[in-house]
């Protein structure tokens, strides 16, 4: 067996584990087809009804039908206990080649060699250098000195093809795409800076575009080479190596030219200036190319079956290169760290000078490592540091950028802004809602990929990661139930888009009908309300069915419910329920004016458990939908809008009451709100020691103006009438 051989590579090992895992995979897959065949037989079982008794015969082709039926269930449950066994023992199996590669791992990472003071390694290392070269050179001059070599023209033209399309992605259309989408080059002053998230844009576009042309590049290059039947394995790697190497060593210089911005100041995200800049560009880059090409020659060193001592000595010029550039970037960003203090526009990465006392550590460690001997765990510490820096440093550009975005979204006069209120249509306040979500959506999401991110890196061999992610993918059961990651993203997917497609109806079924029929406002409301309601539960509905939840085991569930409901829920039914009546009987709807025990003012949403009621103050009262059912409530609006108003005058004795009274009906009926049917009347409604007291009274179309047709008619009444005339007296018990 391969884990017994003392000699196994990690690589062997690898391929190992991945044919392994493949077999586990179709072993469930397979496995899962067989669900459908068992229900279909328990099915037809069934529809046979029960066996019959000890004794007991029935007809003989149910007889048989039933004894097929128990022997096709036999075997498919012999098929999965099959796939069961399969599937242990490839988790058997997996769990002794993943203890097989962590012993290794340890073994290489804590083994102590010769350290770099010892002379011999660098005479071995340059040793290996030299085999190095001789090989290689040899497998090139047999490979193009073979007569036998086969070349494939069309590799070349694909080359060529290749080329030229990225070139007129980079010349054409990326520019056609920025021209379309309103892109203008900002003109600055000397000495101004680019806004925050054009400046962060530049960067998350710069890298991505690089990232997007690598891979394409990487993969015509080694499409062309693989055209060439007769290319040596040394070949190959030597070539995939450096084309690897050489996209790593451009994508993290080129993300740290874009950041620090050597030559143009105003694009900068760091407070470095121009000179520290392209230090830490070329510390950076330099850092990096040592990493790569020193893991391209290390594998080329296994495929060329070079001495252990090149490897080991390999290792350790990485690692002595990496740690001296390493450690002269973090000097160049902590001597120019003051520079954020007093710096007057925004720069980023400002959290990153907490982590610098943690990676001076790890570069002591791994120096200290090197000089002991320990140059495989100097190695795995230095490497996985410039994986780290670059991993903290590409996360915080992406979370500044999606914070500044969301910023720039709830900013109603940027352009983004600008774009999302024109797209959807939000207020103010659902705007914000949703900027708030982004964020925190935002937050969590550079969590989930920071933390797994860094366990993967710094114990990429301690723990069998795919096996987790595949046990997480899988799922595990409750009982009859399966609950896996796919399951609930289907269900949550159903829901959403239930959701979606139900405020679309809603808002078309508003617009389109229920807006042109001129219906009362509550009658809408109810409508519409009961429509949504209903694709709610309708898209619920459908999101259990695609979590598979069996609706018979759900009523059981919902009969064990209402015990609970009788016991601790019933106020909250009641409500629900009360909720429903008012929906459907209409004794209140939304714009009336009522009043209730808790209060009066204007209805402004019926809920399912409350009702918002607005003051006259601008206050809001919260009623349970129980207490309108159950209680008095005195609804101003309920079968009209027609509302009345009285004004209380007084008069001294001696005035002539009938055109007194006819003079108050006139400045009455001169109001443009006061009804003219029925007119408006004034009574003489008490005859006072001292004067006669008046009371005018008329309607109005609308009882929310009544109030304010009563203040203008004092209003005009005290114009209109001689001061002497009107009396100064108190006003009698009930005048208005």
């Amino acid at each position: 067996s391969i884990i017994d051989r003392e000699t196994t590579t990690d690589e062997q090992l690898t391929q190992q584990r991945q044919q392994i895992e493949a077999l586990r995979e179709t072993a469930a897959k397979e496995a899962s087809k067989l669900a459908d065949p068992v229900k279909n037989v328990q099915q037809q079982l069934l529809s046979l009804g029960p066996p019959p008794a000890d004794g007991a015969t029935e007809a003989e082709a149910i007889a048989t039908q039933r004894l097929k039926l128990n022997e096709t269930a036999a075997n498919i449950a012999a098929a999965q206990k099959q796939y069961e066994l399969i599937q242990l023992d490839a988790d058997q199996t997996l769990q002794k080649l993943l203890a097989k590669q962590r012993s290794q791992f340890l073994e290489r990472i804590f083994r102590a060699d010769r350290t770099v003071l010892n002379p011999k390694l660098w005479l071995d290392y340059g040793t290996g250098i030299g085999l190095l070269e001789a090989r290689v050179s040899s497998q090139l001059q047999n490979w193009i000195g073979s007569e036998n070599r086969v070349f494939n023209p069309a590799a070349l033209l694909l080359l060529f093809l290749g080329a030229a399309a990225l070139l007129v992605v980079r010349q054409f259309i990326i520019p056609w795409i920025k021209r379309r989408a309103g892109y203008s080059k900002t003109v600055l002053n000397p000495g101004d800076v680019e806004p925050s998230l054009l400046r962060l844009w530049r960067v998350v576009w710069g890298t991505s575009s690089y990232v997007i042309f690598a891979v394409l590049a990487v993969l015509l290059v080694l499409a062309a080479v693989a055209s060439f039947d007769t290319v040596s394995p040394t070949v190959t790697k030597a070539v995939t190596g450096v084309v690897t190497a050489l996209a790593n060593t451009g994508l993290y210089t080129w993300m740290t030219y874009l950041i620090s911005a050597p030559t143009r100041p105003e694009r900068r995200l760091i407070a470095v200036d121009s000179k520290a800049a392209r230090s830490l560009t070329i510390t950076v880059g330099v850092a990096t190319a040592a990493y790569a090409f020193g893991n391209a020659l290390i594998s080329l060193a296994e495929t060329a079956y070079l001495p252990v001592g090149f490897v080991i000595g390999q290792s350790a010029v990485s690692v002595l290169v990496m740690v001296v550039f390493l450690a002269l970037a973090l000097s160049v960003v902590r001597l120019q760290a003051s520079r954020d203090a007093a710096a007057e526009r925004p720069y980023f990465l400002v959290w990153f000078m907490r982590l610098v006392p943690l990676f001076w550590l790890l570069l002591a460690l791994s120096l200290a490592a090197l000089f002991l001997g320990y140059i495989a765990l100097a190695y795995f510490i230095v490497g996985n540091l410039l994986d780290t820096v670059m991993l903290a440093v590409t996360l915080g550009v992406v979370h500044a950028f999606l914070h500044g975005l969301a910023a720039s979204a709830q900013d109603a006069t940027s352009r983004v802004g600008q774009i999302l209120r024109h797209a959807t249509g939000l207020a103010e306040e659902s705007i914000h809602r949703l900027v708030l979500a982004f964020r925190t959506f935002s937050d969590i999401l550079m969590v989930l990929i920071a933390i797994p991110s860094l366990i993967a890196m710094w114990t990429v061999t301690l723990v069998d990661f795919n096996t987790v992610i595949t046990s997480a993918l899988r799922g595990f059961s409750v009982g009859s139930i399966d609950i896996s990651p796919s399951v609930i993203s289907l269900a949550l997917a159903v829901l959403v888009v239930g959701i979606i497609i139900t405020r679309l109806i809603t808002g078309w079924f508003q617009k389109r009908v229920l807006d042109q029929t001129h219906l009362d406002q509550g009658v809408q409301v109810s409508l519409r309300t009961g429509a949504v309601y209903a694709g709610y539960t309708l898209a619920a509905a459908l999101a259990l069915s695609a979590a598979g939840l069996n609706f018979s085991t759900l009523a059981i569930v919902a009969g064990a419910l209402g015990v609970g409901i009788g016991f601790g829920l019933q106020s909250i039914v009641n409500n629900f329920v009360s909720g429903l009546i008012l929906l459907a009987e209409r004794p209140i709807r939304v714009g009336d004016w009522i009043v209730t025990l808790g209060g009066e003012g204007i209805v402004k949403k019926i809920n399912v458990r409350a009702t918002e009621i607005e003051t006259f103050d601008n206050a809001t009262i919260i009623i349970p939908n129980l207490s309108l059912i159950t209680n008095a409530v005195r609804n101003w609006t309920l079968r009209d809008s027609l509302g009345r108003f009285t004004v209380s005058v007084s008069f001294v004795h001696g005035v002539k009451a009938a055109e007194v009274a006819a003079k108050l009906e006139a400045i009455a009926a001169a109001h443009p709100k006061v009804m003219r049917h029925p007119s408006p009347k004034a009574h003489l409604i008490r005859l006072a020691p001292n004067g006669l007291d008046f009371e005018l009274g008329g309607q109005v179309s609308n009882v929310l103006e009544a109030a304010d047709v009563a203040s203008e008619l004092r209003i005009a009444i005290a114009g209109a009438f001689d001061k002497k005339l009107m009396s100064l007296k108190p006003l009698g018990p009930g005048a208005k």
